[in-house]
């Protein structure tokens, strides 16, 4: 029989795990909104501190520490847009490039395919 503990343990995992997918995607469907193509969204360009960051750098470092609360209390950066590029001011049509990083994203959030 599995104990209550090890349920609990792997929901606040799975849970963790959702938060942490969620705001990964979250970065890049802003981007997008804002009609800039990516063009290396991979996990190695999204960066994890902890947080919040409106928090003093004494309370991120506890907040590291903190296991039950491990990957609620973190903030996501997005890097390397040396690939990057601005498709806005291009005619109505949807680009193609960020219309399939878009969908990469979006599959990815859903669980089909790991993220690069």
């Amino acid at each position: 029989m599995i104990s209550n503990k090890k349920i609990y343990c792997q929901l606040s995992s799975l849970i963790h795990t959702l938060i942490t997918r969620h705001e990964c995607v979250a970065l890049a469907l802003r981007l997008h909104e804002a009609m800039w193509f990516h063009g290396s969204f991979y996990q190695r360009n999204i960066l994890r501190k902890p947080g919040p960051l409106s928090a003093p750098p004494e309370e991120r470092k506890d907040n590291k520490k903190k296991r039950g609360t491990y990957g609620v209390n973190w903030s996501f950066r997005l890097i390397d847009f040396g690939r990057s590029e601005y498709v806005g001011d291009e005619q109505e049509e949807i680009n193609p490039s960020l219309d399939r990083e878009h969908h990469a994203v979006k599959t990815w959030y859903s669980g089909f395919k790991e993220l690069g």
